[in-house]
């Protein structure tokens, strides 16, 4: 609140005494600036003074301020501008250079945009309300006290030679002009972080500077860089400050000049530089500006202004776009910057149903917690991640780890998916800011550090290491909440409750990846029917992944399958569950000797493609059939099937195997025989003795099939 000075006197409240000698009356002593006149102030006529008081004239300065008779002399009839007929220039100051009082009543009055909604009747009285004295006490006080000599101290000093430093009758003693910033207008009784007051006005607590440049330049590091002691003459909430980073306190600066609202720019470098640009929302992409989230119609006031009632302000980012205000934030407890989703969901609206990242505490964390949307203070981070959680309880102190810990805050790293956990601790999942003294689902796993959660049971995939793709699972619009697992099936497999396979449905968009398409169904359907297992777990995974269903690199940029068996150390699985000692694969191309297929070599081709499945597909068949081994098909088939030049009969598989079942439900465990096919079966008498038809298919003991009343066996009678 320092006013600059130039061999000025502050003379705030004042009794002035007579200049003139009445019989009996003793003349006071002077107590005026030089060049002041004794007409500026008194009166000698009675029907021009103010009664009662020492002949201070009826002027209309002396109505509007209320000078009443018996009463201290409010401040401003001395400290306005036409108080005195000393001469003075547009800067206030004298040009003879002489001493003055101090002018400030257009501070006050309707000639500023801005003010300290001081009373125009300030004297040295206290009333109820603002008033001059709240700020200025040491010294003021003390009013007019003659030397003796004919002459008189004002406010202590002596107003012929002596000027008066407005900061030696400031509140919170600061000692130069320079302290009056931190020392004044930051005490307990105005603006410190919880703001103050007395009687019917409140002082808006104080705000940081740390978010401010002054003209793309240093921050701000008072407030007198940018606000007026008083007021400001043409812009809100007393600033003063010029675009070109400079103060002016003229009322006839151009407002042109001054940084007003819509001049974001000129104190926020938040959108200026290459981070905002590279990192943040002004990136290739999105190029959103301030005035896509902010508004310059908006007040800028961290507090409502308006005394006396002085109420927190429901906007004090001046947001342009609706403010989610359901849940507040456990990382940021400072109000009113403490809800979770603040803006973002006015864009990123998929997260409006998922909702935030929230402990089984019921603890929120939101947006800004982890994300800083202007992208300061996230060095090589990607996705505008911060590299430091900024925890705070509800007075903005700093908050390290759980309360135990010291600064600095943990660093964050996140240049990649893989950066959730990682071996130095800077994973952005392994914040002790976010984690430390928290506890897993079963209230006793600690999840701070990250490393005592990836070991034991607690993953289904068992233990995790450093650089795991811990995203694959946990995802940020996880049904379950931001960063759950409730989804982490559906994301890849899709319609997870009808199966387990990599199916791609519509939860994944309709996207396929290479290994999540293809022929899961069928494999899962027969291995599941035939031994009597869900197609809804993991059950059948074994036939074929020997090491589990995610044994591969699923969550990679280029994803590749799970592990196949390797025909060496470890074997496919026959259809019925039996170890296929003859098999051999080679990954990403075929599956060679796999007794489901009888021995016949299946390429990954026809495993995303759409083949002709017929009974040639995996047998011997009727147009070229071998009887050799190892893949004559069993017992009478090779009479049966044969070429008549190898000694067959030629038959075709259709003659014994009707064409709704060889085709399609084949592998389901049973023999599909039909008598459809059978030649001269006029009398239908035809039978099938079905045996034990799953074991001995699949080189299992029991009885074969035997064939009654058919032609081709000697029953003639058709």
């Amino acid at each position: 609140m320092a006013e600059h000075r130039v061999r000025r006197v502050l003379v705030l409240s004042l009794v002035l005494g007579m200049a003139v000698l009445l019989p009996g009356w003793v003349a006071a002593a002077t107590h005026y600036p030089t060049g002041s006149l004794c007409y500026d102030c008194h009166a000698v006529s009675k029907t021009k003074m103010v009664l009662n008081t020492h002949l201070i004239k009826l002027s209309q300065k002396a109505v509007d301020l209320g000078v009443t008779g018996g009463q201290p002399v409010p401040c401003l009839f001395c400290h306005e501008p036409n108080a005195s007929s000393a001469p003075f220039n547009v800067a206030r100051e004298r040009v003879d250079g002489g001493y003055k009082m101090a002018p400030v009543l257009d501070h006050f009055d309707a000639s500023s945009l801005s003010k300290h909604p001081v009373a125009l009747g300030s004297s040295t009285d206290d009333p109820v309300g603002l008033d001059c004295i709240d700020c200025h006490t040491a010294n003021v006080t003390v009013t007019v006290v003659s030397d003796g000599a004919g002459n008189a101290r004002i406010h202590t000093v002596d107003a012929a030679t002596q000027d008066l430093p407005i900061y030696t009758t400031l509140i919170g003693t600061p000692a130069s002009a320079a302290q009056v910033s931190a020392n004044t207008c930051q005490a307990s009784a105005c603006h410190d972080v919880d703001g103050g007051g007395a009687g019917d006005y409140t002082a808006p607590k104080g705000h940081a500077f740390t978010a401010a440049t002054i003209n793309d330049g240093a921050g701000a590091t008072s407030c007198t860089q940018c606000h007026g002691s008083h007021n400001s003459y043409k812009v809100e909430s007393l600033i003063i400050l010029k675009t070109d980073g400079s103060t002016s306190k003229l009322a006839t600066e151009p407002v042109a000049n001054l940084v007003t609202p819509e001049k974001c720019g000129e104190c926020h470098a938040q959108d200026d530089g290459t981070a905002y640009t590279a990192q943040g929302h002004g990136k290739a992409g999105i190029t959103l500006t301030c005035t896509n989230c902010h508004s310059s119609t908006v007040a800028h006031a961290f507090n409502d202004l308006v005394f006396p009632t002085g109420s927190p302000s429901a906007n004090p980012l001046r947001y342009a776009l609706v403010e989610d205000t359901t849940a507040q934030s456990v990382i940021r407890q400072q109000a009113p910057y403490n809800q979770v989703y603040s803006i973002c969901l006015t864009c990123h609206s998929q997260f409006a149903t998922t909702g935030s990242h929230v402990g089984h505490d019921s603890l929120f964390t939101g947006c800004n917690d982890c994300h800083e949307p202007h992208a300061r203070g996230v060095g090589a981070n990607v996705m505008m991640v911060r590299n430091e959680i900024p925890k705070v309880n509800a007075s903005g102190v700093p908050v390290y780890g759980d309360g135990t810990g010291s600064a600095p805050y943990e660093p964050i790293t996140y240049t990649a998916t893989t950066d959730a956990y990682r071996a130095d601790g800077a994973g952005v999942c392994d914040s002790a800011e976010c984690h430390q003294g928290q506890l897993a689902k079963d209230d006793t796993t600690p999840i701070w550090p990250l490393s005592s959660l990836m070991s034991g049971d607690n993953h289904s995939e068992g233990d995790q290491t450093p650089g795991a793709d811990c995203l694959s699972c946990h995802t940020h619009g996880d049904s379950a909440g931001s960063w759950g697992a409730a989804d982490s099936c559906t994301a890849c497999h899709g319609t997870s409750a009808a199966n387990i396979y990599p199916d791609s449905g519509p939860e994944n968009g309709g996207n396929v990846a290479p290994n999540r398409a293809g022929k899961h169904a069928a494999h899962v359907a027969r291995i599941a029917a035939v031994n009597t297992l869900s197609a809804v777990t993991a059950d059948t995974c074994a036939w074929c992944h020997p090491n589990g269903r995610h044994s591969g690199d699923e969550g990679g940029a280029t994803p590749e399958p799970s592990e196949l068996h390797d025909g060496t150390a470890s074997h496919f699985q026959d259809i019925a569950g039996t170890a296929d000692t003859g098999d051999s694969v080679t990954v990403g191309t075929s599956c060679n000797n796999v007794n489901c297929h009888y021995n016949n070599t299946v390429t990954i081709a026809d495993w995303y493609g759409t083949p002709t499945v017929d009974c040639g597909y995996c047998h011997q068949y009727e147009t070229n059939y071998d009887a050799a081994p190892p893949n004559e098909l069993p017992n009478a088939h090779s009479t049966h099937v044969d070429e008549v030049a190898d000694g067959g009969y030629n038959m075709t598989c259709a003659t014994c195997h009707d064409s709704g079942g060889y085709v399609d439900n084949h592998q389901d465990g049973v023999v599909n025989l039909s008598i459809s096919g059978l030649p001269r079966e006029a009398d239908a008498d035809a039978a099938y003795s079905q045996g034990n038809s799953v074991s001995v298919k699949y080189d299992g003991a029991g009885t074969y099939t035997t064939c009654n009343n058919v032609y081709c066996h000697g029953d003639f009678d058709d």
